[in-house]
């Protein structure tokens, strides 16, 4: 009983930090489409451990990491950069789990990494990779109409396709697509190779694939508005069409990573000793 009153103690502390990094930053419990939808990482981090036995007796928690992470919390919140907090996070949570579960039966830095990505930092922090998102992708989609035929005009991020009006606006410079792809890219290549080194390679290759399902994303909002009009893209469908694409390229990269041979060379098993991370 006394375990089991420490071990929901210690999750709401967690999960109250987790949270409140979010709020302070930047509220994502009100947020819409990408930002929203990374609490899921919550309840996906549940399934992407594949045992939750907890020890037998609680070894103390390294105060160490505890001291690093606050201090890694406190100066994201001080400098107003939220990757610092994120780490911060990171390394709280996976020390907890480290010091409190039996054998969670993955390596620990792949749920470190995972962990990472469950605050939205990239869009709040580098917002000038979402410049570099925008103007590569309103350069390739000038290239792509105008081999289609079509009468091309752009500057900066403006597009004049047949003399339609088209913006890549702030909004499609897939920030939060790319940390949503990633998280999501994360939890599929642990499931996929818990402990193969595999993982690593897929982690990497999730960065332009990210770039190429906004870019995809963009071409879909193009081709609607020269279709139909610009007015439909900018309402409902832009959250629905521009999830689905999303949803489209996780589902080939889900089935194209179950295709790959899972005999690779093995990472070397992670045992921590009782009491550290």
């Amino acid at each position: 009983m006394k375990r089991a009153i420490q071990t929901g103690t210690e999750l709401a502390i967690l999960m109250a930090t987790l949270l409140g990094i979010g709020v302070y930053f930047y509220d994502f419990l009100a947020g819409q489409g990408e930002n929203s939808l990374l609490l899921l990482a919550i309840p996906l981090l549940y399934f992407m451990v594949p045992s939750w036995k907890l020890k037998e007796s609680f070894p103390p928690l390294p105060m160490g990491n505890i001291a690093v992470s606050t201090l890694l919390i406190g100066a994201g919140f001080l400098t107003e950069f939220m990757l610092l907090s994120a780490i911060g996070f990171s390394l709280l949570a996976s020390t907890w789990l480290v010091n409190r579960l039996e054998n969670p039966g993955l390596s620990i830095y792949r749920v470190g990494l995972f962990l990472l990505l469950v605050l939205p930092w990239i869009e709040h922090d580098f917002q000038k990779v979402g410049w570099i998102f925008r103007i590569s992708a309103a350069d390739l989609t000038d290239e792509v109409f105008s081999g289609l035929g079509f009468m091309v005009i752009r500057q900066g991020v403006n597009l004049y396709i047949n003399g339609i009006r088209m913006e890549v606006a702030a909004s499609c410079a897939g920030l939060g697509t790319l940390q949503l792809f990633l998280m999501a890219s994360i939890y599929l290549a642990a499931y996929r190779f818990p402990k193969q080194k595999m993982f690593w390679m897929v982690a990497i290759l999730s960065i332009p694939l990210a770039w190429a399902a906004n870019f995809c994303r963009i071409l879909l909002f193009t081709a609607i508005s020269l279709a139909v009009n610009v007015e439909f893209v900018q309402g409902s469908f832009h959250e629905v069409g521009g999830m689905s694409v999303i949803f489209l390229f996780l589902v080939g990269w889900y089935l194209f990573l179950g295709a790959i041979p899972s005999r690779t060379k093995s990472e070397p098993a992670i045992v921590p000793e009782r009491g550290k991370a």
